[in-house]
C-alpha cells in the first residue's frame, strides 16, 4: 500500500477542493497485488471538503485516526475505500468502474468504523 499519491502521517491535517488521483489503469478481474492508492491517510483528525479521489484498486487508504470527508467524490474499482480509519463520508457520490460485482466484509477492527450519510452510489 505504498503507491499513494499522496500520504498524510500529520494530524490535523485538512484539503479543500484538491484532486487527489492515481493514474494506474484498471486491473484486469483477479487481479493481485495492482494497487493504485489514490491518498492514504495515516493520522487523526482529518477533513477532507469537496475534495476528489480517483484511482482503481484500493483508491481512498483511510488508514487509522478520525476522518471527515464532506461534499467528496470517490471513484474506484476493488476495495476503493479500506483502512482501519474511524471515518464520516457525507460524499457527494460514490462510483465504482470495475468490471465485476464482488463485495466483501471483512472482520471489524477495534476502534474502527466507517458511516455513509445520504452517499449516492454509482457504477460507470
Amino acid at each position: 500500500f505504498n503507491s499513494a499519491t499522496f500520504a498524510v502521517n500529520s494530524p490535523y491535517f485538512m484539503a479543500q477542493n484538491i484532486t487527489f488521483k492515481n493514474t494506474t489503469p484498471v486491473p484486469p478481474p483477479g487481479a493481485v497485488g495492482k494497487q493504485a492508492v489514490a491518498f492514504r491517510i495515516s493520522a487523526d483528525t482529518a477533513a477532507f471538503v469537496g475534495c476528489k479521489f480517483l484511482g482503481a484498486q484500493d483508491t481512498l487508504y483511510d488508514h487509522v485516526g478520525r476522518h471527515y470527508y464532506k461534499d467528496c467524490y470517490i471513484e474506484g474499482s476493488v476495495d476503493f475505500i479500506f483502512g482501519n480509519g474511524l471515518s464520516l463520508f457525507e460524499v457527494e457520490g460514490l462510483n465504482e468502474i470495475s468490471q465485476m460485482r464482488i463485495y466483501r466484509a471483512l472482520s471489524a477492527v477495534p476502534n474502527s468504523a466507517r458511516a455513509f450519510l445520504a452517499c449516492p452510489i454509482a457504477r460507470r
